[in-house]
């Protein structure tokens, strides 16, 4: 019985509608618990399925007629010469990475998070992207998680901001890659996890080392010209990108 002199949010403590199930926790709280702790083992996938992938006609044949290809490679080239990023570099490229991405939610909010930045707050920022840009050394877990409160809290942002300054470290991810880098399709809160962008980044630059892989990198770039000097992990990127989108199995940006 409830103690008469403590309020309680008897939301919480609403009993779980009944079923046939006697196992089943009559609480709703017990219940989210004890789903909390049956994590879902994803599986990414291996170098020799993104090699199976990559050779199919259809997904070549997309490759060759996106309309991506014509603006990419300006905005990579532009963010990737800045020789020290500075405050007004990083907004620019946020402001073009959530222009880029699909959302109902208007840019004003989404760049409100970063327009209430400290002085401090900046120089983290600002500290991580020219380590990024530096190629020196990839980011940590850590460091995405910090560097994500610049990108709305979106691991799918966060790559793309990455990309425009390292095309060569940070591969493109969003939730048309996951559906086929992962197995089974990754429920979107896994998605925008930094851990699940960190599994993805380490795979497929190991991918883009692979010297088995050099035949079909050097297919890929002949289908388009403007593809002809991008870096090998876009490359990569590119083939997930388009073969989930004709599967259609992903789901928001």
């Amino acid at each position: 019985m409830l103690s008469s002199g403590r309020r309680t949010n008897c939301r919480r403590l609403r009993p779980w509608p009944a079923n046939k199930r006697d196992d089943k926790p009559r609480h709703r709280k017990t219940y989210l618990t004890l789903m909390a702790k049956q994590r879902i083992q994803y599986q990414p996938l291996s170098g020799e399925e993104w090699h199976e992938i990559a050779a199919g006609e259809d997904v070549r044949r997309r490759i060759s007629d996106d309309v991506i290809l014509h603006f990419h490679p300006h905005l990579v080239r532009h963010f990737s010469a800045i020789k020290r990023v500075e405050w007004h570099d990083a907004v620019t490229a946020l402001h073009c990475v959530l222009s880029w991405m699909q959302s109902k939610q208007p840019i004003v909010s989404k760049l409100a998070p970063a327009s209430r930045f400290s002085v401090r707050e900046r120089a983290q920022v600002l500290r991580l992207l020219r380590k990024a840009h530096s190629n020196r050394t990839v980011l940590t877990e850590q460091d995405l998680n910090h560097l994500m409160r610049f990108t709305n809290n979106s691991s799918i942002g966060l790559s793309k901001l990455l990309h425009f300054f390292a095309p060569s470290r940070y591969p493109i991810w969003d939730t048309w890659v996951a559906s086929v880098f992962f197995t089974p399709k990754p429920k979107y809160d896994y998605t925008r996890k930094a851990a699940a962008f960190v599994t993805y980044q380490r795979l497929t630059s190991a991918w883009a080392r692979n010297a088995s892989n050099q035949e079909v990198f050097g297919q890929i770039r002949r289908l388009h010209p403007l593809l002809k000097s991008v870096p090998r992990l876009r490359l990569v990127e590119l083939v997930l990108w388009h073969y989930g989108k004709s599967r259609g199995t992903g789901t928001r940006v």
